[in-house]
């Protein structure tokens, strides 16, 4: 999201007292609010308290939380990088646990409609993302597949795409006692990264900001 939607709280919430500077990217200051740090650690507890083996729930937790943090980034350079096209600049992105926020500005000279325009093109620009996003995690995971699953893969590959269902839980036929817990879970973030993109869009679809 821009800093259209939720704006004044995240300016609150990127302050020193709430927030802390993690380094730059592409010459652009990002901020972490601690309660999104917070989240993280629930996240790794919640991870070693379930029925999974211990490493491989906390890598699968970090692999989650790693892969959405990403996804959140890519979408709010996208509003950035809009805003510098139009000419304008990138102050900073704030992460914290509703997403993302680019607070950004560009020229706003022009008349109502040139402004609306503008306006649009920046909040579009996020979402935008997304259809490069999941592509790249489809091919991904075609590729592990390819190199995980050999010989299952003629099993595998029609239903790759059954994994962009961002409601259900894919139903592909594995036979997961053959492979490694490494090889699992390999696929399993590639499959997350594609219904993370895919979530994210639809949202941004139904509630643009």
């Amino acid at each position: 999201m821009s800093n259209f939607g939720f704006g004044s709280q995240g300016l609150s919430q990127s302050s020193d007292s709430n927030s802390f500077y993690a380094g730059k990217i592409l010459g652009t200051p990002i901020r972490v609010n601690y309660w999104l740090v917070g989240l993280f650690v629930y996240q790794i507890l919640q991870a070693l308290g379930s029925n999974q083996p211990g490493l491989y729930a906390v890598l699968s937790a970090v692999g989650f939380q790693a892969i959405l943090q990403l996804t959140v980034l890519c979408h709010e350079f996208g509003h950035g990088s809009m805003a510098r096209y139009l000419g304008g600049s990138i102050s900073y992105i704030l992460l914290w646990p509703f997403g993302g926020i680019c607070f950004s500005s560009y020229p706003r000279q022009g008349s109502v409609k040139e402004n609306l325009l503008k306006d649009l093109e920046v909040v579009a620009a996020g979402p935008f993302t997304h259809l490069f996003q999941a592509p790249f995690w489809c091919l991904l995971l075609s590729g592990a597949s390819a190199l995980l699953l050999p010989e299952q893969l003629a099993a595998f590959m029609p239903n790759v795409w059954a994994f962009l269902n961002p409601l259900g839980h894919a139903s592909v036929p594995i036979n997961f006692a053959l492979m490694s817990s490494a090889s699992i879970l390999v696929l399993e973030l590639c499959a997350m990264g594609i219904r993370i993109n895919v979530m994210l869009f639809l949202f941004n679809l139904l509630f643009p900001m």
